[in-house]
């Protein structure tokens, strides 16, 4: 999604946390220090064996989000590709375990268009993991009115590699131009590995 970055280096972290934008080093504080029944932020700890940095108990989002999109997209090694670049995206908006509870979404939609499609979305459906779910795939699917990213799907499916497709996501559906595009390639990678190895196909 596209965000404010002025004064934003590559490399800062960007963390949003109801509503407060934090970088650097605030950022990992803000994300390692975050707690609550929302499940905001991710620490340092892994569930055993996994790729993704991810306490176990919130590994689920991301495993959820990966399958959501691998059942629609044909559960296939394109659709494996496909997928994990999407949830590598989700993961850099909405800290890297894919917090539902977090301001604007989980793909962050602060375009204001797009912003009040989310809004009246969840107003409707409820503002859980699988509802914002379904609200990013209707907007693949040209099923949002207003300004949506529908052509971002076409794009995505060009691509055959998971970087590519982290990167395709992140040009087209989030229209980030290069937002720390490396770590959206890295979060796919891990998403792409622990879903070979753990079976989430």
């Amino acid at each position: 999604m596209t965000k404010e970055t002025i004064g934003e280096s590559r490399g800062e972290r960007r963390v949003f946390r109801r509503g407060v934008l934090f970088y650097g080093a605030a950022a990992l504080a803000a994300a390692v220090g975050a707690t609550g029944a929302s499940g905001s932020g991710c620490g340092s700890t892994t569930s055993a064996h996994s790729s993704v940095s991810c306490p176990s108990d919130r590994l689920a989002n991301v495993k959820t989000s990966y399958q959501f999109f691998y059942d629609r997209l044909g559960r296939d090694h394109n659709a494996a590709v496909w997928s994990a670049g999407d949830v590598g995206n989700l993961m850099q908006e909405s800290y890297a375990c894919i917090d539902p509870s977090v301001d604007n979404g989980i793909a962050q939609w602060t375009d204001q268009t797009r912003n009040e499609a989310f809004n009246n979305y969840i107003a409707e459906h409820g503002d859980g993991l699988v509802a914002q779910l379904n609200f990013s795939w209707d907007e693949y699917n040209d099923k949002i009115p207003g300004d949506h990213q529908g052509h971002a799907l076409s794009e995505l499916k060009k691509t055959s590699d998971v970087d590519a497709a982290a990167l395709s996501v992140s040009e087209y559906y989030e229209g980030c131009g290069d937002c720390e595009n490396g770590q959206r390639e890295q979060y796919a990678e891990e998403v792409y590995a622990d879903a070979q190895k753990d079976g989430w196909n």
